[in-house]
């Protein structure tokens, strides 16, 4: 695969990862598979399939959890979680805090 290719490959996660994305779905659409797929996202950004989703979609969540009022529930779903579980122990895990702590910490530490 080339490099312009990698580049093409990135760029549609990234403006698909709010969206039901599945790693075979991408796999196909690029006509690779599941392994090389890892395998080019490792080696360019050092982050799996998995790893990189959560990323992007945990960052799109903090950034909603500070300009809007959005429910929290709401916002997992916005960024492409299925399930508030999921999303709760994503954030955690990316954050070290709970969606609704980083909320709080985080309006406390702009306006105090």
């Amino acid at each position: 695969i080339n490099e312009n290719k990698n580049i093409v490959l990135i760029t549609y996660i990234y403006e698909n990862y709010m969206e039901d994305l599945r790693i075979q779905d991408v796999a196909n659409k690029f006509k690779i598979s599941i392994i090389e797929l890892n395998r080019i996202l490792l080696f360019q950004l050092e982050k799996n399939f998995e790893e990189l989703l959560h990323f992007l979609r945990i960052n799109k969540a903090c950034e909603m959890l500070l300009k809007s009022d959005a429910a929290i529930t709401d916002i997992g779903v916005m960024v492409g979680y299925n399930t508030v579980k999921t999303f709760n122990r994503n954030f955690v895990k990316l954050k070290g805090m709970t969606p609704i702590e980083y909320r709080n910490h985080s309006y406390n530490a702009i306006y105090f």
